[in-house]
């Protein structure tokens, strides 16, 4: 995303028109040394006093933009679009893109690059790669969570509880600004932030798009509209126009829902956004060593593809997990699974549920959901 401005720069600072919701994207160069007004719908939208007047508790992607331009001064290619990325370790990044991986990837994005060619890459060039295509770096759980966690005095988030929907939405409804609010329901989870009667949803969705997307496309919308669209979203029961519009709105297309189980954490006192910066630059630093190795070596170093072993007997039965990518391999033949395993198929074991997202040969590749 580049500044609006000066064309050159990766914006840093999101300003939004209060009247039609158009954003303006502001690299730190120009916020910095703005000498002048953004003047839209014939109102004038000043850079340093919209970021003054928000010091307490400025929007989340604010801060966000903020810590990436201070990273910079130790990795070059941390930016809004790449900091899901750089706020974990860079495993996170590189150990889904064995070649069934990428291949799905490739045709998901329909992109003009070879499987052969993604996994030559060193990681830098592929971390610049994924931001640029927009695609998906980060699940929603994890992203939820990070967000959860550097949104929390002391950095460090309590579990997330079950709620029914009713409790959901009536605290949802009543909780007073500033809150913050992280959602799962299968398959998703995200994260809700209310300053005053201002609510934007933060979230990435795996296979879908990144965090960097959603903040280039995200809206905010005021409170009313965030408990009527989120109340629709859940209950699903207005008109199923109106259903899908409200989904649109709040996850950017429309979620379907697998389980009708919802968790949540209410963080009615969120830090202050200087505490929310300092978090954001610890996590990112924490990880900076890790990054500043594996950066240079190639994808294929990096997620070598994995041997296929049979070690499952049975599609329910229990599953040994012996391949640290979070993945593991099953061997199907007819005399031992009488019901073949089928791409996108959700499979429960002992160690969790899983999804099988690849096939070679007789040979299932299942990752956690």
């Amino acid at each position: 995303m580049l500044c609006s401005f000066c064309k050159r720069e990766d914006m840093e600072v999101r300003l939004e028109c209060d009247k039609c919701g158009k954003k303006f994207f502001i690299c730190l160069r120009c916020w910095n040394g703005w000498r002048g007004k953004v003047t839209h719908c014939g109102k004038a939208l000043d850079v340093k006093r919209y970021i003054q007047s928000s010091d307490a508790h400025p929007p989340l992607d604010e801060l966000l933009g903020r810590a990436a331009a201070d990273g910079k001064k130790f990795q070059s290619r941390l930016s809004l679009s790449t900091i899901e990325m750089f706020v974990g370790e860079p495993f996170a990044t590189y150990a889904s893109s064995t070649t069934s991986d990428l291949e799905e990837v490739v045709e998901k994005f329909d992109l003009k690059v070879s499987v052969a060619s993604l996994r030559a890459m060193t990681l830098a060039q592929y971390v610049e790669f994924t931001a640029k295509n927009g695609l998906e770096s980060g699940s929603c759980g994890a992203t939820s969570s990070w967000m959860d966690d550097v949104t929390t005095t002391g950095g460090n988030a309590p579990a997330v509880t079950d709620i029914g929907t009713l409790a959901l939405l009536a605290l949802l409804t009543n909780t007073p600004s500033p809150y913050y609010c992280r959602i799962s329901r299968k398959p998703h989870s995200f994260m809700v932030e209310r300053l005053g009667d201002e609510v934007r949803v933060y979230q990435s969705y795996a296979g879908k798009y990144s965090l960097g997307h959603c903040l280039e496309a995200m809206r905010s919308m005021s409170h009313a509209q965030f408990c009527a669209d989120i109340t629709l979203s859940l209950n699903e029961n207005g008109t199923p126009d109106n259903v899908r519009q409200a989904k649109k709105r709040l996850f950017l297309l429309e979620a379907h829902w697998s389980e009708t189980r919802i968790q949540h954490r209410m963080n009615p006192n969120p830090a202050r956004g200087s505490v929310v910066f300092q978090n954001l630059k610890t996590r990112i630093q924490s990880h900076r060593d890790e990054w500043a190795v594996s950066l240079t070596k190639t994808i294929e170093e990096l997620a070598p593809d994995p041997v296929p072993q049979v070690f499952a007997t049975a599609p329910l039965g229990p599953l040994e997990l012996i391949d640290t990518r979070d993945k593991l391999l099953i061997f199907f033949d007819e005399a031992t699974f009488p019901n073949p395993l089928q791409l996108g198929q959700n499979v429960d074991g002992d160690l969790g549920g899983y999804t099988v997202v690849a096939q070679n040969g007789p040979v299932f590749t299942l990752r956690r959901r």
